[in-house]
């Protein structure tokens, strides 16, 4: 799964980001299509709690990661809470497959999620995950097409 190393790695290199937000809140929000998750048996579920709990070991503080189907109560406006939770972490954790592309709300995660990286002058808060191949980024005439793919594509990924 997850190389414990890199991960290690990448959270020294933003120190200074996790230990200013550990004190409350969520530190990631993980971007990814629930009927993947469905259709997988939860395993992108498991990933997000193994990963919060990896992080956890490897800095010594908690690292929570908001997602949907955990963190959205019965009743509340959902599109409030998520604008709310993109507004207030620290990182991204986009989900890559196919559907990933094809979905509004993931592709609307995205756009809010570099907006306010762009308003804080970082481009280095977007951690995907590539979870399956997808043409959208391992074929260039399509990834051309799609700017949001061209941005993922060009960021490091596990």
């Amino acid at each position: 799964m997850l190389n414990t190393f890199k991960f290690y790695t990448l959270m020294q290199r933003f120190k200074g980001i996790f230990m200013a937000k550990k004190v409350a809140g969520h530190m990631a929000f993980l971007s990814y299509v629930r009927d993947l998750d469905n259709n997988d048996g939860g395993r992108i579920s498991e990933l997000a709690k193994r990963l919060s709990g990896e992080v956890a070991v490897q800095t010594g503080g908690a690292f929570p990661i908001f997602q949907d189907r955990n963190d959205i109560d019965w009743g509340q406006n959902w599109e409030e809470v998520i604008d709310e939770s993109l507004k207030s972490v620290s990182f991204l954790i986009p989900i890559i497959a196919p559907q990933f592309f094809n979905s509004p709300a993931c592709r609307s995660e995205l756009q809010a999620f570099l907006e306010k990286e762009k308003q804080m002058g970082r481009n280095d808060l977007i951690l995907p995950i590539y979870y399956v191949n997808t043409d959208k980024i391992d074929d260039e005439d399509e990834r051309d097409e799609d700017d949001l793919a061209k941005i993922i594509a060009s960021r490091q990924f596990f």
